[in-house]
């Protein structure tokens, strides 16, 4: 079952990924009782995670609405303006949704120093601008063997953390001194989107939060 929910990071054949997705569901499907009622029956043909009996992917509708979430932070880089003075401006944070077990699995043994259980995935205007202005400009990240993140990269920001390709442990700053992080990548067409999630306390939330910092793009 677990193999059968990172099928669409291991196979970039999307099709042959369904097609596999559904012959393990099929071959589950004959296993004994108390194997069956955890068998993925109705495998979403986009992320292959099991779906409500009314056709719903509760996953990707999750995915869905964060990417609206986020698209609406980002439009508001242009209001805040380079020195963070806009009109009106003030900064604005997005809560994605508490981790899923899977999420929260992989982050333990990438970083067994981060305990995420119950935390939820955070995302800010002041990281946007942070991302944007260290890692936007050609000509430096070339210099790093990089690519330039756009703002469509930015946006895949969710998509990245539900349906990351792999964890690895990472360091960071936050909230002026050193957090553990762990780092999210997912393979694109063109490059190889990281991000950095710190491990931080949200005084506001009085929880817990898996705070996104930065984000750049590597090369395949």
């Amino acid at each position: 079952e677990d193999l059968l929910r990172r099928l669409p990071g291991l196979i970039e054949d999307r099709a042959l990924a369904a097609v596999i997705a559904e012959e393990m569901a099929r071959a589950m499907s004959k296993w004994p009782e108390t194997k069956q009622s955890n068998a993925i029956t109705n495998p979403c043909p986009k992320c292959h995670r099991q779906m409500t009996k009314e056709g719903v992917c509760t996953h990707c509708e999750k995915v869905a609405a964060n990417r609206i979430a986020v698209a609406g932070l980002i439009s508001e880089l242009d209001r805040k303006g380079p020195l963070g003075i806009g009109k009106g401006w003030k900064d604005r944070t997005e809560d994605l949704g508490t981790l899923e077990r899977k999420a929260v699995d992989d982050i333990m043994r990438a970083n067994p120093k981060m305990n995420v259980e119950g935390s939820v995935a955070t995302v800010n205007i002041e990281q946007l601008q942070h991302a944007i202005r260290q890692h936007g400009n050609a000509k430096k990240e070339a210099k790093r063997n990089q690519i330039a993140i756009t703002r469509e990269d930015l946006r895949n920001i969710p998509e990245v953390l539900a349906d990351y390709d792999s964890i690895d442990a990472g360091k960071g700053i936050g909230e002026g001194k050193k957090q553990e992080a762990v780092i999210f990548r997912k393979s694109y067409p063109d490059g190889i989107i990281a991000c950095v999630e710190l491990d931080v306390y949200n005084d506001s939330m009085k929880k817990r939060t898996l705070k996104f910092q930065t984000m750049w793009k590597e090369e395949k």
